[in-house]
């Protein structure tokens, strides 16, 4: 090891918990239904079963939802020929252990996923060719679950890697961050290889 100590430090300042977008959740003809994708605007939970492929339009550029799961091997992802950025925002919980997100563009920069408010709940996610975002969790548990390889970037409250997931930090995310968050060194690592 290396470094130094410093007596009477400020501490790391914690990730501000941030407000949800104003307006309500999504509405419900921004999101395609068909079988295997439910949707509800009211409540903000969203579903995707059976292997099934839900691709959200952009425009818009933000999505707000309560809850997202992917389960059967189900993928969600985006029709963004303009290749703009786009944020995902969740209220409650993230479960992506039977599916995933990917991101057509290959740049995490380009799709962010956001939590807001004041909810704890776990989150899970996974790998896989098209796993390229960023994550800011910072008052939920999150696991990457699977075996597949994730790139980007992940502040959370704890972080748990099973099933030989390697998460890979995207050193683009560090020249222009989002929201104004900024990476504090020393205060991040990266998940060990396998």
């Amino acid at each position: 090891m290396s470094g130094t100590v410093t007596s009477n430090a400020a501490p790391y300042a914690v990730n501000a918990v941030l407000t949800c977008p104003a307006g309500g959740y999504t509405p419900t003809a921004g999101v395609p239904i068909s079988s295997g994708i439910s949707y509800n605007a009211a409540t903000g939970v969203l579903t995707v079963s059976g292997g099934k492929t839900l691709t959200l339009p952009v425009p818009p550029t933000q999505y707000y939802f309560s809850s997202v799961t992917l389960s059967g091997g189900s993928v969600l992802t985006f029709n963004n020929p303009g290749n703009l950025h786009v944020d995902i925002w969740i209220d409650n919980v993230l479960n992506l252990s039977g599916g995933g997100i990917a991101n057509p563009s290959g740049k995490s920069t380009m799709l962010g996923i956001w939590s807001c408010g004041a909810n704890t709940s776990n989150w899970t996610l996974s790998g896989g060719s098209g796993a390229y975002f960023s994550v800011y969790a910072p008052n939920h548990d999150v696991t990457i679950s699977g075996s597949g390889d994730l790139w980007g970037a992940l502040a959370a409250k704890g972080v748990t890697a099973s099933g030989g997931s390697k998460f890979h930090y995207d050193e683009a995310l560090g020249r222009g961050p989002p929201q104004g968050l900024n990476a504090v060194a020393g205060a991040w690592s990266q998940l060990p290889g396998g």
